[in-house]
C-alpha cells in the first residue's frame, strides 16, 4: 500500500487528482503476499480501516466534502454541479471477506448527501468497489452488493444517473430497469 501511495502521489503531483475506496481485498486480508517469480512470501497487511486511510488520505479524503463517520465512503465535488460519491463497500470487520454491502449508518449518510446534492441542483454519480447489479451467471454469489435492492431503491429515489464499480474485473454496462418489461 505504500509503495502504491508513492506512485499515486506521483500522478497526483502531475497535475491528477487521484479519488481511492478500499477493496475487498485491501483491508484485513490476512492472505496478504509478495511474489519475485515463483516464490511466496508472507507480508504485512492492513488491520483497519484507519489504517488504509493514514496510507491514502492524500487521494480524496482530505479534499472530500463530507465523509461518512461509519465507514471509509465520502463525498467529492468534481465541479459546482457534479459530485463523486464514493461508498465503501467492504466488510472487513473480523477479516477481509469477498462480499459486500453498504453498512445502514452509511445508508443514511448516503442518503443525507444525496438529499443535499437534490437541494442544491447537483448531480450525483456513485462509485463502489462491489457490484450494484448482478453482472456474471458465471459469478453468481458475493459480487453484488448483499444490499443491493435497498441501495437500488435509495439511488432511483434521488436519480443518480451512475454506479461505477469494479469487484469483477469485468467491463460491463448494465441498466436498471425498475420492474420486469419497464422501459428504460
Amino acid at each position: 500500500h505504500e509503495m502504491l501511495a508513492q506512485k499515486l502521489n506521483r500522478v497526483q503531483e502531475s497535475g491528477v487528482q487521484v479519488l481511492v475506496i478500499p477493496g475487498n481485498h485491501d483491508i484485513g486480508n490476512q492472505s496478504a503476499a509478495t511474489y519475485f517469480g515463483s516464490e511466496r512470501k508472507e507480508t504485512v497487511y492492513l488491520e483497519s480501516g484507519q489504517e488504509f486511510y493514514e496510507i491514502y488520505h492524500a487521494f480524496g479524503y482530505d479534499q472530500a466534502l463530507n465523509r461518512d463517520e461509519e465507514s471509509l465512503s465520502y463525498l467529492y465535488a468534481l465541479d459546482e454541479t457534479h459530485w463523486l460519491l464514493l461508498l465503501d463497500s467492504c466488510r472487513y470487520e473480523d477479516r477481509c471477506h469477498v462480499s459486500g454491502r453498504i453498512h445502514q449508518g452509511t445508508l443514511h449518510w448516503m442518503e443525507e448527501q444525496l438529499k443535499t446534492a437534490k437541494q442544491q441542483g447537483v448531480q450525483v454519480t456513485v462509485a463502489a468497489h462491489h457490484n450494484l447489479l448482478s453482472e456474471s451467471r458465471l459469478y453468481t454469489t458475493e459480487c453484488t452488493l448483499e444490499n443491493a435492492a435497498e441501495v437500488v431503491q435509495l439511488l432511483e429515489a434521488y436519480e443518480a444517473p451512475l454506479y461505477i464499480s469494479g469487484h469483477l474485473h469485468a467491463q460491463r454496462i448494465k441498466k436498471h430497469l425498475s420492474e420486469p418489461g419497464a422501459d428504460p
